[in-house]
């Protein structure tokens, strides 16, 4: 059994999961993402092991990925076998949709050998809406080897692995969707014009369902890792300080686990845009939204000072989740790159009969626009030398404005500050 103190294993948990979730977005078939599993995180997992079965439409399973004695090369599986639904212990935990260690397989009757007799075995369910789809299975020879903090990562893993499948085979039904109304609409020669335009408009409405799920990837990848450092971070805090330190990190590390659900339920409902059904909207009090955002750093911005300058009575209505994203991005952007212990970001607005403008205005590092040109907002790109910066951020914010048809400007001069203005217009509420 290995045992490691508590911190350390939040870190590593924290991050194997991270570099999981970077390496699964750029996965295209469900084929791809569970040899991703077996190939990247298996090994640096520590185990020896690993077979993860999906289930096919007979309603058995059957092992699709496999990482040691049963994968002697790249993407195949010796002798595969199958099993039905309560059958061993795999079987049993696709029945009952709940992950188990078994510390002794010797001991259990429900253990069955597939390519030799091992003494432990870790099985946990990937679950889709309630229902079994899949199970991750590892064994290792040594008795008890596998603890409950593997029972988490396998879990968390089986759930990122869970979220994949169901974006890929959402992208597959909605092109075969797609191909199947364009077929029909090359039909009939009479109304050739008709459908061209009918044609013109299916792959429009395709090439942007399938952006904006890709989009979505990196949203899970950058808006959760941030979430998951705050709680990082709290809890070493709680793990060192006092009683009455641990009652107020206990308090936020509350605040913070509702913006991750919050994020969560932004990413849940967006996904939905895949059925043809319109954009959720929703109406912000933009005084008090802006406090309920700023509430969400306050665990990592001591040295920076967030002030909140918009007045009272301005409301918008706005897609659900896309605006959420957009303030958190602009107000990391800033303290990520402020300067000194005096570091500040006044977020203001002005509106007019025609528009409401929105102004981010810090007095951090700056940036040399005329040297970055038109790569500010690229996929990737940083500028500072940060290695902590993702370079996802001001990307995600310039996509967002994009949907909304909103429009966004920078100024900005090294060592003085930067200034993102926002430009709202009426007409597109």
């Amino acid at each position: 059994m290995r045992e490691k103190p508590q911190n350390e294993r939040n870190s590593d948990l924290l991050e194997k999961i991270n570099a999981f979730g970077s390496i699964l977005m750029h996965t295209t078939s469900v084929k791809d993402s569970v040899w991703a599993v077996t190939d990247n995180v298996i090994e640096n997992l520590g185990y020896t092991d690993c077979i993860i079965y999906l289930i096919n439409d007979d309603g058995e399973l059957y092992q699709c990925a496999a990482y040691g004695n049963k994968n002697p090369t790249a993407q195949e599986i010796k002798n595969p076998i199958k099993l039905k639904i309560g059958e061993g212990i795999c079987g049993h935990v696709a029945l009952t949709g709940i992950g188990e260690i078994i510390a002794d397989t010797s001991k259990d009757h429900r253990y069955t050998v597939d390519d030799k007799s091992r003494y432990s075995e870790i099985t946990v369910p990937v679950l889709s809406d309630g229902n079994v789809i899949g199970i991750i299975d590892s064994e290792h020879p040594e008795k008890g080897y596998f603890s409950d903090h593997d029972l988490i990562i396998l879990n968390t893993i089986a759930s990122m692995l869970s979220l994949k499948i169901s974006q890929t085979k959402a992208i597959d039904e909605l092109g075969i969707h797609e191909n199947k109304r364009l077929n029909e609409l090359i039909i009939s020669n009479t109304e050739k014009q008709k459908q061209a335009d009918k044609l013109a408009l299916a792959n429009k409405v395709l090439i942007e369902k399938n952006e904006r799920l890709k989009e979505f990837t990196y949203i899970i990848s950058h808006d959760i890792r941030k979430h998951s450092a705050n709680l990082k971070l709290i809890s070493e805090v709680i793990d060192s300080g006092d009683i009455e330190e641990k009652k107020i990190y206990y308090s936020m590390m509350v605040k913070s686990i509702d913006h991750l659900s919050m994020t969560v339920d932004y990413i849940s409902e967006i996904v939905d845009i895949d059925k043809d059904s319109p954009i959720p909207e929703i109406e912000i009090y933009l005084a008090d939204f802006v406090d309920k955002i700023t509430e969400s750093f306050t665990i990592k911005t001591p040295d920076i000072t967030i002030q909140n300058s918009i007045p009272k009575g301005i409301n918008l209505k706005v897609k659900a989740g896309y605006v959420n994203s957009i303030f958190e991005n602009l107000i990391s952007n800033a303290i990520q790159y402020k300067s000194g212990n005096n570091s500040s970001l006044v977020i203001s607005a002005v509106e007019t009969d025609k528009d409401i403008v929105l102004i981010f205005k810090d007095n951090g590092v700056g940036m040399d626009l005329e040297k970055i040109g038109n790569k500010l907002f690229n996929m990737y790109a940083t500028f500072h030398g940060n290695k902590e910066a993702k370079g996802l951020g001001l990307f995600l914010v310039k996509k967002y404005i994009e949907a909304l048809e909103w429009k966004i400007t920078v100024a900005s001069e090294v060592g003085k500050g930067t200034e993102f203005k926002i430009l709202i217009s009426k007409n597109h509420e």
